[in-house]
């Protein structure tokens, strides 16, 4: 998993680690572009303000950001699951560990990826479990940092960086 290949690097995990207790403190807010003041202006009790406030019942702001800032950092992928509980008139969100998830690819209704197959820690279960969730495409926020080799899935600043790093290293083995 993309989180016990960061834990063999002490720097990568103690920068992870710092960036991810960084963004935790920082408060999101909403705004929107004013025409007239060519400004972004406040958006003062926002629902979307409410929701991140208070993302689901188990996860507050700063653990549901910590997830989502650790898992783009490690596998270039965010994944949050939209859960509509229509009984009590609420929308939850959940910030999903990407080690957790398996893409649903597919080309039905013109889509590269129809959902996602959700092996859940608190429902005991694991990747090869032949016990998982489906969640639909409407159902997950998916951010993908940018990936030119696929579409679906996002990479790594750091898997970019040791490509990067890997392709300079056989260049100058090359010219030797």
């Amino acid at each position: 998993s993309a989180y016990h290949r960061m834990r063999k690097s002490y720097w990568t995990t103690a920068c992870i680690e710092k960036y991810r207790a960084a963004m935790a403190l920082v408060r999101p807010i909403c705004q929107k572009w004013d025409q007239k003041s060519e400004n972004w202006v406040r958006v003062p009790n926002h629902p979307i303000e409410q929701l991140i406030d208070a993302p689901n019942e188990y996860q507050g702001t700063a653990e549901f950001f910590s997830l989502i800032i650790e898992n783009l950092w490690l596998t270039g992928n965010a994944l949050i699951t939209i859960k509509d509980t229509r009984s009590s008139g609420t929308i939850a969100l959940e910030a999903m560990n990407t080690d957790l998830v398996k893409l649903d690819l597919g080309t039905k209704n013109g889509q590269l990826v129809e959902g996602y197959e959700v092996y859940k820690q608190n429902w005991g279960l694991s990747p090869g479990n032949s016990k998982s969730k489906f969640v639909s495409r409407k159902d997950m926020i998916h951010i993908r940092l940018v990936n030119s080799e696929r579409l679906d899935w996002g990479i790594s600043p750091l898997e970019s960086v040791k490509d990067v790093q890997e392709t300079e290293s056989d260049a100058v083995s090359y010219n030797r």
